[in-house]
């Protein structure tokens, strides 16, 4: 069977990689943050959920307001609810903030930052 000729084979490809690529993706849904008012030491619970019925690969971060940030990626559909306990050490009024972050150029992370104000009073 002859070969097809290089050229052809250059064509191809460059005509391959102009087309768009339509990549389903993931949404961030919700963020819980329970209790939403602790003490210092007191264990907070973060609930992150993402719709993956459209795609997985995607990283989030969660920044806990006080410094200290968690990045994890869902990549299977188990992760899809992420729990993350975090204990606070000094008091204040802080807000939970968890991004949506591409993991791959062609699959994006949708859906919009979430933002879960809380309160952390002096230890008892």
């Amino acid at each position: 069977m002859p070969r097809p000729p290089l050229i052809a084979l250059v064509r191809l490809a460059a005509v391959a990689l102009a087309l768009p690529v339509v990549a389903q993706a993931q949404r961030l849904q919700s963020v819980t943050v329970e209790p939403r008012t602790a003490a210092v030491g007191q264990k907070v619970t973060v609930t992150v959920v993402s719709d993956v019925s459209e795609g997985l690969n995607c990283n989030l971060r969660v920044n806990f307001g006080d410094g200290n940030t968690t990045d994890f990626k869902v990549n299977q559909t188990k992760d899809a609810r992420y729990t993350l306990d975090h204990f606070y050490t000094q008091p204040g009024s802080l807000t939970v903030l968890v991004e949506p972050r591409t993991a791959l150029p062609v699959l994006r992370c949708l859906g919009d930052a979430q933002r879960v104000p809380l309160t952390i009073t002096p230890a008892r």
